[in-house]
């Protein structure tokens, strides 16, 4: 056999086990998920009435049903609509959506049952996973030139192992955004990674389409859209003057060209960014008082003092830690409709500048803590069960720093992208623009988590997206780290 012949087929091997990783850890959690907090009704509604055995989609509080409806056991079988009006659903549902129309058409197809099986998608978004992974480990092979079979393995781990732990897979079985956002992160990255191969634009379409998605995937993504632009227009810039260093470069009408086709994929991400700000104004609502009530004056030395004289009446002392949907939170966004936006969390933050670090190092603590996410993992028993092999969360709880340490771990990540971006290897140039957005990514979430919706409802789950950005940057390091032991190498070959 000869030298090529048996890197390939080394490299096999090593994409091979890096799916049985994936499908062996995936196959042991299926049975689990994160059960409805309510939103699933408006995200899909326009396919489904309610899980299979419930009167009504929504029981009376006070009924028992209620209890088993929502926040306790993930319900696997839902109803559907007599006649499917996709355009019933909620705006809010974002790009998600689409996933989920694929899975209920197709559902619809080969079936035609009156019910959907929820792990019908979960099957489409993990088929869909782990394609993206051995997409990551083909790029990172391809990158590192075949030098060691074993340091693609290595780079891809951190990605096959984030989404093969139930921190994440208990999002596939469900209407939750967050199963798409996770697809749509690593489709960007890759994109971005395969700038430094010889398809230059056809990365950037990946990478475009990528970022497009990702960023309506919900409202708190809007920042990934100009990140991405950014990467897009560095890479832009650098191909180019590559390029007019040799004799081929580009020039007159060609450059031109290139120049706007660049410019109408940024002025596409960038308007993205800014159009997905936009929400419904009940739950704009909603945000606005969780990120005062139970963020900003959470984390404040004085929060009767910030409520005064924003002209609150005292009562509104004992709303501090209360999230929205209290009976007594209700009552105050009735008489408050001033409360209609960000400006009274501005102004603490203003008041009392520390409030505002005091948040982030609850974000950095909360991206480690585990309780959260997997106390959501439900089965169709309601059965009280830890999900099976949390490989991935533990050692990763273990092993990176939480509260401001974690920030100061992704602005040295963010500090060697932009380095490495710098040099004049196409290689080191996509991955390095790959790490600063991913580690970029990872503040901005924590940041918009915080100050966006406060520090209590869903708090976890908020910061799943810039868990999985933190493990892309993980990964990212070690690809950053194996391509310059590989250059290394060979520039010390005879």
């Amino acid at each position: 056999m000869s030298g090529a012949a048996r890197r390939r087929l080394l490299q096999v091997l090593g994409g091979a086990l890096l799916a049985g990783w994936f499908l062996a850890f995936n196959l042991a959690n299926l049975e689990f998920a994160a059960p409805d907090n309510g939103d699933f009704t408006r995200f899909v509604e326009g396919w489904v009435v309610k899980p299979q055995g419930f009167a009504v989609n929504w029981p009376d509080p006070a009924d028992p049903e209620w209890q088993r409806r929502f926040f306790r056991c993930w319900h696997r079988f839902w109803d559907y609509r007599s006649a499917p009006d996709p355009a019933v659903t909620s705006a809010d549902a974002g790009t998600s959506r689409f996933l989920w129309g694929l899975a209920f058409r197709l559902d619809r197809a080969l079936t035609r049952d009156a019910v959907f099986d929820l792990q019908t998608l979960g099957a489409i978004l993990r088929a869909a996973a782990l394609l993206l992974v051995l997409l990551f480990y083909a790029l990172a092979a391809r990158c590192l030139r075949g030098r060691s079979w074993l340091l693609p393995v290595l780079v891809a781990l951190p990605v096959a192992a984030s989404l093969s732990d139930p921190r994440q897979t208990t999002f596939f079985n469900t209407f939750y955004r967050e199963g798409g956002t996770l697809l749509f992160a690593l489709l960007t990255t890759c994109g971005l990674l395969a700038l430094g191969g010889r398809r230059f634009w056809a990365a950037v379409a990946v990478a475009a389409v990528g970022s497009v998605l990702l960023a309506g995937s919900a409202t708190h993504h809007f920042f990934t859209a100009p990140l991405a632009a950014a990467a897009l227009l560095l890479a832009f810039w650098r191909r180019r003057r590559r390029q007019r260093a040799t004799a081929g470069g580009l020039g007159g009408v060609e450059d031109g060209v290139a120049w706007l086709a660049l410019a109408a994929v940024l002025v596409v991400l960038v308007a993205l960014g800014v159009r997905n700000v936009q929400r419904p104004a009940g739950l704009h609502r909603v945000n606005a008082y969780q990120a005062l009530f139970t963020g900003a004056l959470m984390a404040s030395d004085d929060p009767a003092g910030h409520l005064a004289l924003l002209g609150f009446p005292p009562e509104s002392r004992a709303l501090v830690g209360q999230h929205a949907f209290t009976p007594g939170a209700e009552r105050f966004l009735r008489d408050h409709p001033q409360l209609a936006g960000f400006r009274a969390t501005a102004a603490v933050l203003r008041r009392e500048p520390r409030v505002a670090a005091r948040l982030l190092r609850r974000g950095g603590e909360g991206l480690a803590g585990v309780e959260g996410l997997l106390w959501l993992a439900s089965d169709e028993r309601c059965a009280a069960r830890q999900p099976r092999l949390a490989v991935w969360t533990a050692a990763r709880n273990r092993l990176l720093p939480g509260g401001y340490p974690l920030f100061g771990l992704l602005a040295a990540a963010a500090g060697a992208g932009l380095l490495a971006a710098r040099r004049e290897d196409p290689r080191l140039i996509a991955v390095g623009l790959a790490l600063a957005f991913t580690s970029l990514a990872a503040a901005g979430e924590i940041a918009v988590a915080v100050f966006g919706d406060g520090i209590v409802v869903d708090f976890s789950r908020h910061l799943l997206a810039a868990g999985f950005f933190v493990d892309l940057t993980l990964a990212l390091l070690l690809w950053l780290a194996a391509l310059a032991w590989t250059r290394r190498r060979g520039s010390a070959a005879p």
